[in-house]
């Protein structure tokens, strides 16, 4: 009868050990390479003085997807909550159109006007993101978690600084030369929510993908030689899907 009570109790412990041990229950590190849609166009418009008139300049920055990088790792707290960081790289470009009117050297109220693009503007941007987990189980092998919480994003982002134009005598038409490109910085806090599927393919290894939304909004400064102070307006984030490998401890 003891040896029974004893064996019991040994298989038990054991069941136990098992279960605090599976790697599948206390959390993973997990590696994406994903897809960032969804990153939105923004404009501006900018006033300028020249001599004693007033010049425009409006710009149209176009929507664009970039390639991601994240990495992120999560641990399971108690019951089905955990926490997790994870850290998004995005890399992207995009085109811009412009309209300009460009006060007259020697006639009054008569501006010039030019449109244009520029192309090959460079985005890159940088998403930290802190996580509330709920994990669920789907099968022996396959989990799901679902998340959510504040991200802090930070973005470099090329603009139009101002445009280089030529003219000659009687200086009633203008010509595109180049363009003046800045890149301006700014970091902000918004948020994120997402789902995480993992399939555990043998041991610690396992695959997963992710969809995941984050957003940003911010108000870029900047002051250029050609158009003076400005201000544009613009959100980081968008809707990120990739996939990669799960390493569970």
């Amino acid at each position: 009868m003891f040896v029974i009570v004893v064996a019991t109790g040994l298989a038990t412990t054991a069941r136990l050990a098992a279960q605090q041990t599976d790697p599948a229950d206390r959390g993973y590190v997990s590696t994406n390479a994903a897809l960032q849609t969804g990153i939105p166009e923004f404009s501006e418009r900018t006033a300028f003085a020249t001599g004693q008139e007033k010049g425009s300049l409006a710009v149209d920055y176009g929507a664009a997807s970039g390639a991601a990088f994240d990495i992120g790792a999560a641990v399971k707290l108690g019951n089905n909550i955990g926490a997790g960081l994870a850290v998004t790289r995005v890399g992207s470009m995009s085109d811009s159109s412009f309209v300009l009117a460009d006060p007259h050297p020697v006639a009054f109220n008569r501006p010039r006007e030019l449109s244009g693009s520029v192309g090959d503007l460079k985005r890159t941007e940088t998403l930290v993101h802190l996580q509330a987990l709920y994990f669920a189980s789907l099968s022996d092998r396959a989990r799901l978690v679902v998340q959510a919480g504040p991200t802090v994003a930070h973005i470099d982002q090329d603009i139009v600084g101002g445009i280089l134009l030529t003219d000659v005598f009687p200086f009633n038409t203008i010509t595109f030369a180049s363009a003046d490109v800045i890149r301006v910085k700014k970091t902000k806090m918004g948020y994120h929510a997402g789902v995480d599927v993992s399939w555990r393919v043998g041991g610690s290894l396992g695959l997963g993908a992710i969809v995941r939304f984050s957003r940003a909004s911010m108000t870029l400064e900047t002051t250029s030689e050609l158009a003076g102070a400005r201000r544009l307006d613009l959100d980081a984030g968008g809707l990120q899907i990739g996939g990669g490998v799960r390493w569970f401890f």
